[in-house]
């Protein structure tokens, strides 16, 4: 079930997001009446979870008051090295979705998610995703990712989810709000839909998808696909073929 963190800085209820996928995940949604959260160990972002190098200023000015000694001064400067890198070393801790937060299509989106112009969005809003995760057996936590600066800027101390709502400002074009899900490792085993690259959440597809987008570049057929499959499966949703790259807009 979805659940506020004070960490996790949202969007207004109505915000609009979206999901872009190529077909094969957009029917694994549809017919499994599940949402796929990839584990962060597997995104190719290698600074994922990353700590920046300023935020180690913030940790020395923490644990100042505890240094009498330069034993101390050392015990100190190893607790420092663990919390630099315990988001980083745990990513295989988290699960994650991504989605686009933006009022309209994005062409970028298109182009990454839409190979061969058969690509897929289902479009939602922040309220629609968050109470469409109520059945969830743990907490999911919902935020949008602050972009920064890594060789200049720092992220808040004091909780593990800070690092892992910060990217660098070479993915601001995402524009990413990101549920996250938190198993520990021992508690892993105990999840039957959870697979090496990541978990399965069941989802309420009827007050998730607000409404589902065709790419502007796909053949006519693939619109009438999708209309087939949601009225196999009994979903009731406005299917819209995109006219983003249409000469007839204005």
């Amino acid at each position: 079930m979805w659940e506020h963190h004070v960490a996790f800085s949202r969007p207004d209820e109505e915000a609009k997001i979206w999901r872009y996928m190529n077909i094969p995940k957009f029917l694994s949604i549809i017919t499994r009446n599940q949402l796929f959260f990839p584990n962060l160990s597997t995104f190719d972002d290698p600074c994922e979870g990353l700590t920046p190098a300023e935020t180690r200023k913030d940790y020395e000015i923490f644990f100042e008051p505890y240094i009498h000694s330069e034993d101390d001064q050392e015990r100190v400067n190893k607790q420092i090295e663990s919390l630099m890198k315990l988001p980083s070393a745990n990513k295989d801790l988290y699960y994650v979705s991504c989605w686009h937060l933006n009022i309209g299509e994005s062409d970028a989106m298109w182009r990454l998610y839409s190979k061969l112009g058969e690509g897929i969005a289902i479009q939602s809003t922040y309220d629609r995703f968050r109470r469409s995760l109520n059945s969830a057996e743990i907490p999911i936590h919902i935020g949008m990712i602050k972009y920064i600066d890594y060789s200049k800027e720092k992220v808040p101390i004091g909780n593990i989810f800070f690092p892992l709502l910060r990217k660098r400002l070479s993915f601001i074009h995402e524009q990413e709000i990101r549920a996250v899900a938190q198993i520990e490792r021992e508690d892993q085993k105990g999840f039957t839909a959870l697979t090496a690259r990541g978990i399965y959440f069941p989802i309420d597809l009827d007050i998730l998808i607000d409404s589902i987008y065709i790419s502007p570049k796909s053949p006519l057929w693939i619109k009438e696909m999708v209309m087939d499959i949601l009225e196999k499966y009994e979903i009731k949703k406005n299917v819209i073929q995109s006219d983003l790259y249409s000469e007839n807009l204005y």
